[in-house]
């Protein structure tokens, strides 16, 4: 069309497309336009029908347009329903492509999804085992730091019983050792005062002399008084027993080994007394012996006592309960450890007497500890008092022709009760006989 206008004689241009000229290739906004131009001048159409001879350069329904041959109308309506079942066919495709590209896209998510899910659940499973550990360590640590808490209360009130002790036992020694020096005064001065009256007696008959004159006193030749001799050896004898006496006495309040231990075997000076009276030892209980081939230290050893007639168990409890269920607290572990010791008495018939630290336990907490064991016999320190010294105090009261087993790891007690002739347990025996 621009060729047209440029020859000679120039074509003129419809004025609707001449602003497209200038344009390569028309726009789509050129198309209408153009189109109604063309329809509108058919020399027009037919001067662009001669230019375009085939339909390569328009395509078939632009050339059918252009000529127009008989029947033309219905063959572009047919190639315009086929372009549109190929436009349908092109758009389900495209669709198809798209849809599929959808899908694995979603597919894509979904495994990067699951992945992430768990990853997360796995993460989760993680942090809720550390937050459970977490909170164990925390219990046991509680538990520890509550043990140890109620261990300083313990070993507070045992302080200040073994600082009273100490307080008692250095008065007692002091006053002891004064009694001992002026009782060792006295007899040497009584040995002197015979030694002189022994050099100065002469051979003959006795001349009584008044009573109340020491021998020292009398004048050098004056027959010896018999009866103010006897008089001296008397108290000289008495003297020395007491003196005796003091020191073994000096020597327990020194030190708990020398509590229960032989008995300090009568002097001379009890042989010589006027009425003849002779020191007595006193009896002391024997520890029951075990089999042959049975060690102290063996749960054989434990059951063998503890199954013995007539053989008192003394438990000390917090010291068990303590070894027993150390991760308790103290109501429980008492619990646990009473159950334990009515099944011991149950299997083997067992007397026991279990004692408690009384100072943390109120009136309702022991009165449940004791009800409904008949057979086991609870029993709980006194306010100021450890369970130690209740337990050395009932051993020692107790007859020496019963039995005794102490159950306790504590030393001190040991030493004490062994010095009396109990029989020793340790903790973890009596745990181990009664199956904990």
């Amino acid at each position: 069309m621009l060729k047209a206008s440029q020859g000679r004689p120039p074509v003129p241009a419809p004025a609707t497309v001449r602003p497209f000229l200038r344009f390569q290739k028309l726009p789509d906004r050129a198309l209408a336009p153009v189109r109604r131009a063309v329809e509108a001048d058919d020399d027009l159409r037919e001067r662009l029908a001669s230019v375009v001879s085939d339909d390569d350069l328009v395509g078939r329904a632009g050339w059918l347009w252009l000529h127009r041959p008989e029947g033309w109308d219905a063959e572009v309506a047919a190639l315009v329903v086929e372009a549109g079942r190929d436009d349908e066919a092109d758009r389900e495709t495209k669709d198809e492509r798209s849809a599929r590209r959808r899908v694995e896209a979603a597919e894509r998510a979904a495994i990067h999804g699951r992945a992430t899910a768990e990853a997360a659940r796995s993460e989760a499973g993680a942090a809720r085992a550390e937050l459970e550990r977490e909170r164990k360590l925390r219990r046991e640590a509680a538990a520890v730091v509550d043990g140890l808490e109620r261990r300083v209360k313990q070993l507070e009130v045992e302080l200040r019983s073994a600082r009273r002790k100490l307080d008692d036992a250095e008065t007692q020694v002091g006053t002891l050792v004064v009694g001992a020096a002026e009782a060792q005064a006295r007899a040497v001065e009584l040995e002197a005062a015979l030694l002189a009256a022994a050099v100065d007696a002469p051979v003959g008959p006795v001349v009584a002399q008044p009573s109340g004159v020491a021998p020292e006193a009398r004048a050098p030749g004056v027959p010896l008084d018999a009866e103010l001799l006897s008089s001296a050896l008397r108290r000289a004898a008495g003297a020395t027993a007491a003196l005796g006496r003091a020191l073994a006495d000096a020597a327990v309040a020194v030190g708990p080994a020398c509590a229960g231990g032989d008995d300090i075997a009568p002097g001379p000076a009890d042989d010589v007394r006027g009425d003849r009276e002779r020191t007595v030892a006193r009896p002391r209980r024997e520890p029951l012996r075990l089999p042959g081939g049975v060690f102290a230290d063996s749960v054989e050893a434990a059951e063998v006592l503890v199954r013995r007639p007539g053989t008192l168990v003394v438990v000390d409890g917090y010291n068990v309960a303590m070894l027993g269920w150390p991760g308790l607290g103290l109501a429980e572990q008492r619990g646990r450890l009473l159950d334990a010791l009515d099944e011991l008495n149950a299997r083997f018939g067992t007397t026991i007497h279990v004692v408690f630290d009384g100072a943390e336990v109120d009136g309702p907490a022991a009165s449940s500890a004791r009800a409904g064991r008949r057979h086991v016999r609870v029993e709980f320190s006194p306010p100021g008092v450890i369970a130690d010294e209740v337990i050395v105090e009932l051993v020692r009261a107790l007859p020496v022709e019963r039995a005794v087993v102490v159950a306790t790891n504590d030393g001190e007690v040991r030493t004490r009760c062994r010095a009396v002739g109990a029989n020793l347990l340790s903790s973890a025996q009596l745990l181990a006989v009664a199956r904990r």
